[in-house]
């Protein structure tokens, strides 16, 4: 393949795939050598191959964005080399990607996807532990609307999503997605919601930012429950080729509507850093997250501070893994009269996921992924007390 020899190198290596059929480096050379010698269509095909048993597998995806592009199929290519570049690609090769993606930049693109899913909520009220709790001094019985109550919901999502890059330097992007969640049984509980957002991504230097503005809107059983507005902006910067800065940063102006007491401003910063510890895509992600919360009543107004780490692993076979435990500590700002105390909360969480690729049996750009999430809200007022797991399977297509 270095002297020029494709044609040869094929000959060498096709024979192997009959008894090495899981080694995907030798699927990745072969669909090299295929695109080399002319033959598009068969190498598209092994670099499909690859992708469908290891989705990370940034190179193979590359190329099969060459070859989508040189056969005309510029969302296909398009799409591959905007994924690419979001998972943080040695620098030494992403000026090559992002002219390849200037390059598709004459039209439009828009990504459809579509989400639907099954959930248990072992907490759905995010009930209390105890179910007495002091009130002024006095004591009280926790309601039954309040009490720790479990169900099975049905979860559904859908994003349009719109992109389009004006040159290798800058693009436009813009956003709408709905999602909703309806439990069996705690019809109360049922919340719909949606966000929409518009803003442009700029490249200075070897960094990315993004900035905009994101306002949402969601429903509580079929009520109006709350609405926000504000700016989120982010900063991606590769260190080395194995390592990527983050910073985001979003502030908002919320209003509830059920509990004019909490309405305010809310803000939330999320620093990180992406080291990328093997070629097909596996990462850990340490955080640090800064907030806070003002609302009309101090004593609903806090500052919070967290620490978490995720863990990105493919398995194999059109498998992934990730897991993410996390703390964060609330401090609220003034005394709650109905406490005679000022609030002060530890929250704890593990969120772990199992990965599958649909490709893998047929279905193109799907995906299956069975979640779990624990929640341990230690408080010193017992009302804010609880515990919660939540189990669920959501399939999702992209469009």
């Amino acid at each position: 393949m270095q002297s020029g020899q494709a044609g040869q190198a094929c000959a060498l290596l096709q024979p192997l795939l009959a008894d090495r059929d899981a080694d995907l480096e030798l699927h990745f050379l072969v669909g090299q050598c295929l695109a080399a010698t002319g033959h598009n269509d068969e190498a598209m095909a092994q670099f499909r191959l690859v992708l469908a048993r290891q989705p990370n597998a940034l190179r193979a995806r590359a190329e099969l964005a060459t070859l989508e592009a040189k056969g005309g199929d510029s969302n296909a290519a398009r799409a591959d080399l905007q994924r690419v570049l979001s998972a943080g690609p040695p620098a030494a090769v992403r000026p090559g990607l992002e002219q390849q993606l200037a390059h598709l930049g004459g039209s439009k693109e828009w990504t459809i996807q579509a989400a639907a899913g099954a959930l248990f909520d072992s907490n759905v009220t995010a009930g209390p532990s105890v179910d007495q709790v002091t009130l002024f001094s006095l004591p009280f019985l926790v309601t039954d609307n309040a009490r720790r109550q479990g169900d099975w919901a049905g979860l559904a999502n859908l994003s349009l999503d719109y992109f389009h890059p004006e040159d290798a330097a800058m693009g436009i992007g813009a956003g709408i997605a709905v999602h909703t969640v309806t439990y069996a049984s705690l019809n109360s509980f049922n919340l719909d919601s949606i966000t929409a957002y518009v803003g442009p991504t700029l490249h200075v230097g070897h960094g990315i930012v993004s900035a905009g503005m994101v306002a949402d809107y969601a429903l509580l059983a079929g009520k109006s429950f709350s609405n926000d507005i504000g700016g989120l902006a982010q900063y991606l910067e590769p260190l080395r080729n194995d390592l990527v800065f983050s910073e985001q940063l979003r502030v908002r102006a919320n209003e509830f509507y059920t509990a004019s007491d909490f309405s305010g401003s809310s803000g939330l910063s999320t620093t990180s850093v992406q080291w990328f510890y093997e070629p097909g895509g596996a990462f850990v992600q340490p955080k640090i997250l800064l907030g806070y919360d003002h609302g009309r009543a101090n004593f609903h107004s806090d500052h919070q501070w967290g620490l978490s780490i995720g863990a990105f692993q493919p398995i194999g076979n059109g498998f992934s893994g990730y897991i993410e435990p996390g703390w964060r500590q609330s401090s609220y700002q003034a005394l709650d009269p109905a406490f005679a105390s000022q609030r002060h909360d530890a929250d704890y969480s593990l969120t772990a996921n199992l990965g599958y690729d649909l490709t893998m049996i047929g279905f193109n750009s799907a995906q299956a992924v069975l979640g779990y999430t624990w929640t341990d809200d230690s408080s010193n007022q017992a009302l804010y007390d609880y515990r919660r797991h939540q189990i669920f399977l959501q399939i999702s297509k992209s469009l």
